[in-house]
């Protein structure tokens, strides 16, 4: 893959129109007020305390406003609306989406937050060549201006939830269509820093989610130099040992058994033999693609860690965490700060230590919108833990250089750390 981190001319590529079928009504106003008034009772009955960080009365008013103004709203109007009545509950397991056939259309770009801005981390093969270039604008708006309109209709536990996921909704069609940011059919001018003075300008067309796959499917970096962290980001788990600085890399990206190899609770007695065996200095274990999975599985893994007494003192044991930790992941963090000498890296998780959960899923009768909705308490930490997330004692951001260079600072930090 050819990456351009500086193109000097204006350039101009168009995917085929596919109509504007997608914002066409395809469910009445009854239809919508069924599904709403469905999601209503199925939130009150399971959710233990559905008004936790909402009041009742605003809830109850959100909810009769959408059903006062179907009428005249397109069927992905009402649907982020819904989006937004979910996330007014207040916690990231409580959420609505659209369904498999009625999905909003995409742009043609995976696009990545970085800590210097938005950049292009992959796309379809015919754009491949913006892979590495930072975006500035989507039809003239500024993308800084744009990252925080989506807020309302996230889900979250914390702030970092948002920064989790806000990035998404700059290529989402229904969203930038709401947001009036897109108001006519037709390609969609993303504009690109500058370079030597030069303007660069890509006119693109939105693409279905089937044609989508093969953006999300895409290496998120130069294929010729991934990172270690990027490498194998589709396994369930792995580790490697790096030999020069003794230090056993171990990446877990779902807490579950994975289909082949050690079961979970079977992978932390293979790690320590690892530490025993290369007598290792450091174990690091990186967390930044793990969104959950069953928290139970966590409890023998811990426990093995923390009895050893090579790996867990002060400077030995690292955890890697970034905004997609979530969920059981998030159980797990929160375990191993209490049961072990774990320094935490990176960016804090999307979760908090004591937090309402639980998938419970649901899909609506006419629209076939799915979600969850929470129905536990979730008590990680101390019963007086107020905090938002698990502080991390060695903050590490990512920069467009690290990434499309194929460095992980996160790990270089760790590695540089005195024990």
């Amino acid at each position: 893959m050819k990456t351009a981190y500086c193109l000097l001319i204006s350039i101009v590529i168009t995917i085929p129109v596919y109509g504007q079928e997608s914002f066409e009504r395809r469910f009445t106003d009854e239809e919508w007020a069924e599904d709403i008034r469905t999601y209503v009772e199925l939130l009150n009955e399971t959710h233990i305390a559905p008004f936790h960080s909402v009041s009742e009365q605003e809830f109850n008013q959100a909810v009769e406003s959408l059903v006062t103004n179907l009428s005249g709203m397109s069927d992905f109007d009402i649907a982020l609306e819904l989006l937004a009545i979910a996330a007014l509950i207040g916690d990231g397991h409580t959420w609505t989406w659209f369904s498999d056939d009625f999905n909003p259309r995409r742009l043609p770009l995976g696009l990545g937050e970085l800590s210097d801005g938005v950049f292009v981390a992959s796309a379809l093969p015919e754009l491949e060549e913006l892979v590495g270039r930072r975006v500035v604008t989507i039809n003239g708006y500024p993308t800084e201006s744009l990252l925080e309109k989506p807020y309302r209709f996230m889900s979250r536990d914390n702030e970092y939830g948002l920064l989790n996921s806000r990035v998404y909704w700059l290529t989402n069609e229904a969203f930038l269509r709401y947001e009036g940011i897109v108001k006519e059919i037709g390609a969609v001018k993303i504009g690109f820093e500058p370079c030597d003075g030069k303007p660069d300008k890509v006119e693109v067309d939105f693409v279905d989610r089937l044609e989508y796959r093969d953006v999300k499917d895409k290496p998120s970096a130069a294929p010729e130099k991934l990172p270690l962290y990027l490498e194998r980001a589709d396994e369930t788990y792995w580790m490697e040992y790096l030999k020069k600085p003794k230090t056993l890399f171990v990446q877990i990206n779902a807490i579950q058994n994975a289909d082949d190899g050690p079961r979970f609770g079977q992978l932390a007695r293979e790690i320590i033999k690892v530490v025993e065996e290369e007598k290792a200095k450091k174990l690091v274990i990186d967390l930044r693609h793990n969104g959950g999975g069953n928290g139970d599985l966590t409890t023998n893994f811990i426990r093995a860690i923390a009895r050893n007494e090579r790996i867990n003192q002060p400077g030995r044991l690292f955890v890697i965490t970034s905004p997609t930790t979530f969920s059981a992941a998030l159980m797990f963090v929160v375990r191993m700060e209490r049961a072990t000498h774990a320094l935490f890296a990176g960016v804090p998780g999307a979760g908090k230590p004591n937090s309402y959960g639980e998938f419970n899923a649901f899909t609506l009768p006419n629209s076939d919108m799915h979600g969850s909705i929470s129905s536990r308490w979730h008590e990680e930490g101390e019963p007086d833990d107020q905090r938002e997330f698990v502080p991390v004692d060695i903050p590490v951001t990512v920069s467009s250089k690290d990434y499309f260079t194929g460095h992980d600072p996160v790990l270089d930090a760790i590695i540089a750390s005195k024990n």
